[in-house]
């Protein structure tokens, strides 16, 4: 074979060789992992609801994202752990449905993106600078519970006119739950009721808690959101029901599991569509820069067959403004 020969032969084999190595480089390419930090095993159906909208933009785990999961018990300690063993897992995002978890993201990490969903209040929580311009690394879905607080009792004093007396269950432990309570006191008292806040910061504290309201004969029961009363909510709504205290709350998800009343953001709506943030980190953005969006989609639904249980009557004009009657 001629040198020229050789050449020839040599160019056409590192060309060939060429051709065979690119493709082996992009099946190599590292698979974006999406850390899902959930307050509680009751959540969740809230990563289903964020995996779903997840598909709707084209990931599917396995080819082209993964999904690593922690799910705590409602206490901000066991969030915090499970913040960290993200972290240690090397997520690329992290995913967090309500304050306390974001609040335990943000703790473990300044520069890792967090995207969360159904936060009350990310400002004050100090999770963002303000709604259109985060600059911070955490950015996404509000569901406005302090700001619909007021609404919530509106109807409560509607649905039950005569009573005096209300009743609030509040975990200072939460930003959530703070961020809600001056304004559902302000509006109970506006519309001349008393009220007696009781603090429960653990599941041991409910007990004395709900003693204290039956001491006080409370007419009625609110329920400020917080990841301790989500993780709990069938306990609390039980305990409400045997003592004939009706209940308003902030998700329809209270309603279907025996409260009667509840009015505020759609949770499902809320998981879903936070996936758009992480599709657009993934894509490049900055949280910093991605405006928190806020609720489009607000369900007020009543328990009409729990009220009868406890013989409660509900207005019919109430009844036919509700966007679900559970019966």
């Amino acid at each position: 074979m001629t040198s020229r020969s050789k050449r020839t032969f040599i160019l056409a084999l590192g060309g060939f060789v060429a051709i065979r190595v690119a493709p082996v480089h992009a099946q190599a390419a590292r698979m974006p992992k999406i850390g899902l930090l959930s307050g509680s095993a009751e959540t969740g159906k809230m990563e289903q609801w964020f995996i779903k909208g997840m598909g709707e933009l084209g990931y599917e785990e396995g080819r082209n994202v993964r999904y690593e999961s922690r799910h705590g018990d409602g206490s901000n300690e066991t969030a915090l752990r499970n913040a960290r063993d993200l972290m240690a897992s090397k997520v690329d995002v992290i995913w967090a449905p309500g304050t306390q978890v974001t609040t335990a993201a943000r703790k473990v990490t300044s520069t890792v993106p967090i995207v969360f969903a159904l936060v009350s209040d990310p400002v004050a929580s100090g999770f963002v600078r303000s709604l259109a311009r985060p600059g911070t690394n955490i950015t996404g879905i509000t569901v406005l519970n302090a700001e619909t607080g007021a609404k919530r009792i509106e109807l409560l004093n509607e649905i039950f006119p005569k009573l005096t007396r209300v009743g609030v269950l509040h975990n200072p432990g939460d930003s959530a739950s703070t961020a809600q309570l001056s304004i559902v006191t302000r509006a109970a008292q506006t519309l001349k009721k008393e009220v007696l806040v009781v603090e429960a910061r653990s599941a041991d504290e409910f007990a004395p808690a709900f003693a204290r309201l039956a001491e006080w004969r409370t007419d009625a029961l609110v329920i400020l959101e917080n990841a301790l009363y989500v993780a709990h909510r069938q306990l609390l709504l039980d305990q409400a029901t045997q003592r004939r205290w009706p209940t308003i709350n902030s998700s329809k998800e209270y309603a279907e599991a025996g409260g009667i009343i509840a009015y505020g953001a759609d949770w499902s709506d809320s998981c879903r569509r936070s996936a758009v943030y992480v599709d657009k980190i993934l894509k490049g953005a900055k949280p910093a820069d991605l405006p928190v969006e806020q609720p489009t989609k607000f369900e007020f639904v009543i328990n009409l067959k729990a009220a009868r249980a406890m013989g409660l009557s509900i207005p019919r004009a109430v009844l036919v403004r509700a966007d679900r009657v559970i019966e």
